[in-house]
């Protein structure tokens, strides 16, 4: 018998492999969401892997061919598939969706309480530890009938796949003639201590652009780490944390995301190095060249948009081959008419490995989202005005996203207190800025409709 709970066996690039062996044609953002699997189990100790064959099983193996859920929905367990033809239930973020399936397969494993808040208000309908084993998620094989579903050999089919999925090769592989990569990414700067301020903030862009260049890149089967640091309050803890987090990790390449300023004299891009004779070169090269093919301004054309930065304390320190982008100018109206955090994101992730991807889902010119659902379809949370003193699922799920987004370091902890408010004016006044009618036209720290619009398209 094969228990629920426990640390996933299978590997990511194990998942990856099966996923793109049985549906040659699913999706980045499938590819994308499957760390959430093992990330969201080990908080649990749910088998991510288990929880990952089981969505395989429930969505046609992510084809949602005769599945009674939609990709948009971030719904990959039938959660709320209660009868033929219901919808079931749909999550903002697949992370929430993800999570959700774990928490309901840890209700049905142990009587155990969850790690974090719950997602899903079905939850308390389940039997706590009424199915202990993977074989006993089938009603028909539950000796209390309390399982998941009621189709025959349910957990079996699940167990099946799971067994093809360790049948498959998890070593780092060749994909359509591209080496697969061991890349190190981060932002520059963090919040408390800002990087350069113009048109746009630096510090905020630079955090968008680098989580799109990292889920560009692991959705091409590359292995990323995110070595931002949001941490620290001087200038050199911060610049120490990120070099210590780069060099924890043996990697074929350190990218460091900035964005440049001179007081509206200057424009373009420029990829700061070492010198010219470090190993990081040639992707410099071609990350200069992909970003001016969007318009921008190569500067230092004689030596391929780069310049030598010796003295930079990330390119001095890194024990890995590294290069600092320079995407733009954030204090020039040449450069900021230009700038588009996913064409940014696409340019450098072309100029690293050659690939492209599908762009990810936007709400405008500047902003990444998450998934959303068509207007059919209805959220599993109908968020509601949020705004100091207020606790609920709502305020999570602002904290969600605006964490994921970098307004946000705070607890995840459904409270909107002081620190939440903070975000949500940071976040606020930069979308006005880029001609979005939100908090009633000022910045005001309350999350009402229009900025619920905004952020996840309801």
């Amino acid at each position: 018998m094969t228990t629920i709970e426990g640390k996933s066996v299978a590997t990511l690039n194990q998942m990856k492999a099966y996923i793109r062996k049985v549906n040659p044609n699913v999706p980045s953002s499938v590819l994308n969401m499957i760390q959430y699997y093992i990330s969201e189990g080990e908080i649990e100790g749910v088998r991510g892997d288990v929880a990952f064959a089981q969505s395989c099983l429930e969505t046609g193996n992510f084809t949602f061919s005769g599945s009674a859920v939609t990709l948009s929905q971030n719904n990959f367990a039938g959660l709320g598939v209660t009868q033929l033809g219901m919808k079931g239930n749909s999550w903002a973020t697949p992370q929430l969706g993800i999570r959700a399936q774990i928490q309901h397969l840890k209700a049905y494993a142990t009587t155990s309480p969850l790690k974090q808040t719950c997602v899903d208000e079905r939850y308390k309908y389940v039997v706590k530890g009424c199915a202990k084993y993977v074989e006993w998620l089938g009603i028909q094989e539950n000796p209390t009938k309390n399982g998941w579903a009621s189709g025959k050999d349910y957990g079996t089919k699940i167990l099946k796949i799971l067994d093809n999925i360790l049948d498959c090769d998890g070593k780092q592989i060749k994909e359509k003639g591209v080496d697969i990569m061991k890349i190190n990414v981060h932002a520059g700067h963090n919040f408390k201590v800002p990087g350069a301020s113009g048109i746009f903030s630096e510090t905020s862009e630079d955090r968008k652009v680098k989580d799109l260049v990292i889920s560009k890149l692991k959705a091409l089967g590359h292995t990323v780490y995110d070595c931002t640091d949001e941490t620290s309050s001087t200038v050199q803890g911060n610049l120490a944390a990120i070099v210590a987090k780069c060099n924890a990790h043996a990697v074929d390449l350190d990218v460091s995301i900035h964005f440049n300023a001179a007081t509206g004299a200057g424009h373009g891009v420029e990829i700061c190095v070492y010198n010219m004779g470090s190993k990081s070169v040639p992707y410099a090269k071609k990350i200069a060249t992909s970003i001016a093919e969007l318009g921008f301004t190569k500067r230092h054309e004689s030596d391929g948009g780069l310049i030598e930065r010796n003295g930079l304390y990330v390119l001095r320190h890194t024990n890995s081959p590294a290069l600092l982008i320079e995407c733009c100018f954030c204090d020039s109206k040449t450069d900021a008419a230009l700038y588009k955090a996913e064409t940014m994101a696409n340019a450098i992730v072309k100029g690293i490995t050659g690939q492209t991807t599908s762009a990810s889902t936007t709400t405008s010119n500047n902003t990444a989202t998450s998934t959303t659902t068509t207007k059919e379809e209805k959220y599993m949370f109908n968020p509601v005005t949020c705004k100091v003193g207020d606790s609920n699922t709502s305020v999570l799920l602002l904290q969600e996203i605006l964490k994921a987004r970098g307004y946000y370091t705070g607890k995840l902890d459904r409270k909107f207190e002081k620190e939440l408010m903070n975000a949500v004016n940071k976040y606020q006044i930069e979308r006005m800025k880029q001609g979005k009618k939100i908090g009633n036209g000022k910045g005001d720290g309350v999350c009402g409709q229009d900025m619920w619009r905004d952020l996840i398209a309801i």
